[in-house]
């Protein structure tokens, strides 16, 4: 109408407001639930050598010397190296099982 902003209902309260009360009142009547509900977020297939790097909380210079002894694999897309994420965590194991003595 004329004299009526828009997103506001006729009383002049912010349809936020309503909205948020009207939720409130439909939780405490238990007809609604808000408790927060986790999302599945798929995991990456392979990641950078960047983010590998960050993963394994090693400098970029450390990940790579380890890519030139061969005791972490890597593959390439065009010309981007990628790094598995299950062989990050291959070669996570194998550092850990090298430092207990083979113990898990």
């Amino acid at each position: 109408m004329l004299g009526e902003q828009k997103g506001s209902s006729q009383e002049g309260i912010p349809r936020g407001d309503v909205v948020d009360k009207t939720r409130l009142l439909l939780e405490e009547e238990g007809l609604i639930d808000s408790t927060p509900q986790l999302v599945a977020v798929p995991l990456p297939v392979a990641v950078s050598l960047e983010q590998a790097a960050a993963l394994l909380a090693v400098a970029p210079s450390t990940l790579d010397e380890f890519i030139r002894s061969r005791q972490l694999r890597f593959f390439r897309m065009g010309r981007r190296k990628l790094i598995r994420l299950d062989a990050l965590h291959e070669f996570a194991k194998s550092l850990e099982d090298k430092e207990t003595g083979g113990d898990s």
